[in-house]
């Protein structure tokens, strides 16, 4: 499958940007019938993901899910990133849904984002701050905040602009005031990273891209960053995923560096393309896109997954030698009933131990894997027709390399 590049958003970017058929206002007359209460009346998901728009949200020949969708604090306001192909100046615009009396509103354009491309909101300050996208000219970062309840003009984003970056896409922002977004970089832009903005007396700094923690050779983008700063999750293209794209979180650790990327793993990720992550701000929920069905829509799942992660993640103790280390691929089947395969490639000969835990991060009724293998390709199979239904996790660890962490999803009789 074809992975995709950094430049293909700048193509996207490009072409969306010289688009000019019919008025923006003509999107409001595709606007769905009503809909009511909390999440839209939808039965919240549970461990395994769930289409979270209803029919009358859902992608269809008008218009497509583009990126990451926010709800207020109070769960009043819904923000869309979505893309009418045919929209006037752009097809790409920030759109809310207000709930007032239990009743959501139509579709609209967002007060704040006037008639520019907008998208990859952020909300701040408990609701009553929001960041974007924009192709304004001063900054490509902007930002509105509420005046007794209502949103104030656009105001551009100032920050050290260093020689050689390139145009900076979606950006999340957490309680302290810094700024997380990636930039595409390189000949040819090739690249694209996650960046950090801090805040300094009121002024933000130069963007500073995050460590090989994060980042990889590859595409990394569209990053959600936890309002407390806690973990973040975001979509790579990197070696080893599941799909065209998938979604990997890292969680920040007690001295304040972060924890290597983890693939969220399936039934989150899938053969196809999952982008666009948001949890919500009861962190209850993560949401994110999907084309696992043929469009691109929005699926949400338990937040619980997070907390899991967390507890085997940072359980692991760091390893002193940190060379070039081993590639991990997705296990199959997965899920699995009676066993699942590991397989992962090593840089040269090495022992490596592989330990198994359950979802709350603790060790599973098997022993510990002890093996010597040689450098290449290599595959281990591991009985799970004992183990408990639902969510498992296995840490390989060596003596010289970090340690990665595969899922298990194992189904019950």
């Amino acid at each position: 499958m074809k992975k995709t590049t950094a430049s293909d958003y700048l193509i996207l970017w490009s072409f969306l940007s010289c688009i000019c058929l019919i008025p923006v206002q003509s999107i409001c007359q595709q606007n769905p019938a009503a809909l009511y209460g909390p999440w839209f009346g939808q039965t919240p998901p549970g461990s395994v993901p769930a289409l979270f728009a209803p029919p009358e949200l859902q992608s269809n020949s008008e218009w497509f899910w583009h990126g990451a969708l926010a709800f207020s604090p109070d769960g009043t306001e819904f923000y869309m990133d979505i893309y009418y192909p045919g929209a006037n100046p752009s097809g790409m615009r920030v759109r809310q849904m207000i709930m007032t009396n239990n009743e959501w509103s139509s579709i609209q354009t967002a007060p704040f984002a006037g008639d520019y491309l907008s998208a990859g909101m952020s909300f701040n300050n408990n609701g009553n701050t929001a960041f974007w996208v924009s192709d304004r000219p001063q900054s490509n970062f902007w930002k509105s905040s509420k005046v007794n309840g209502i949103w104030s003009s656009a105001v551009p984003v100032y920050y050290q602009y260093p020689a050689g970056l390139g145009s900076g896409w979606r950006l999340s922002v957490a309680n302290s005031g810094r700024i997380y977004a990636h930039f595409f970089s390189g000949a040819g832009y090739e690249q694209c990273d996650i960046y950090t903005i801090d805040r300094v007396n009121g002024q933000y700094m130069t963007p500073q891209k995050m460590s090989v923690a994060i980042n990889s050779d590859s595409m990394d983008i569209n990053a959600f960053i936890d309002p407390d700063e806690e973990y973040m999750i975001f979509e790579s293209n990197r070696e080893g995923g599941f799909g065209d794209v998938d979604l990997y979180i890292s969680f920040k650790k007690t001295d304040n560096t972060w924890s290597p990327a983890t693939n969220l793993g399936y039934p989150i990720n899938t053969d196809s393309y999952e982008m666009s992550p948001y949890v919500s701000a009861d962190k209850q929920f993560l949401f994110f896109l999907s084309e696992r069905d043929g469009g691109r829509n929005p699926y949400w799942v338990s937040a619980a997954i997070i907390d899991s992660l967390r507890q085997v993640i940072l359980s692991v103790p760091p390893e002193p030698a940190r060379n070039e280390g081993l590639i991990l691929y997705p296990n199959t089947p997965n899920p699995c009933k009676a066993k699942t395969t590991i397989r992962f490639k090593l840089p040269e000969p090495m022992t490596l131990s592989i330990t198994l835990l359950n979802s709350l991060g603790q060790p599973d009724d098997l022993p510990v894997m002890n093996k010597s293998l040689a450098a290449g390709e290599q595959s281990i199979s591991i009985p799970t027709g004992n183990l408990a239904p639902g969510i498992h996790y296995y840490i390989i660890q060596t003596s010289a390399h970090l340690p990665v962490v595969g899922k298990i999803t194992v189904l019950g009789n």
